[in-house]
């Protein structure tokens, strides 16, 4: 989740765009969705936990949020996915 005057966000877009491109990624064998909201498309931010942008959810297919408070790299997104799926 990100907003587009939020200087965090400006600097962290490019490359999650690039990561999320193809709004899938392969994690452990299996298909993980992946993607930005823009903080107006309220509809997509409705109940979810976003205090401040950016904000990385997970959602698992049981509807459980968990949030990333990791590094920012592309290696770091895909070792919580890799966490996050293998449970």
């Amino acid at each position: 989740y990100y907003a587009d005057w939020c200087p965090h966000c400006k600097t962290i877009k490019p490359d999650f765009k690039d990561f999320s491109k193809d709004g899938v990624v392969t994690v452990n064998g299996r298909n993980v969705m992946v993607g930005m909201v823009e903080e107006s498309e309220k509809e997509k931010m409705a109940g979810k936990a976003v205090k401040g942008f950016p904000t990385f959810l997970f959602e698992t297919a049981e509807g459980q949020t968990i949030e990333y408070n990791g590094p920012r790299t592309r290696d770091a997104w895909m070792d919580f996915l890799a966490e996050q799926v293998g449970k």
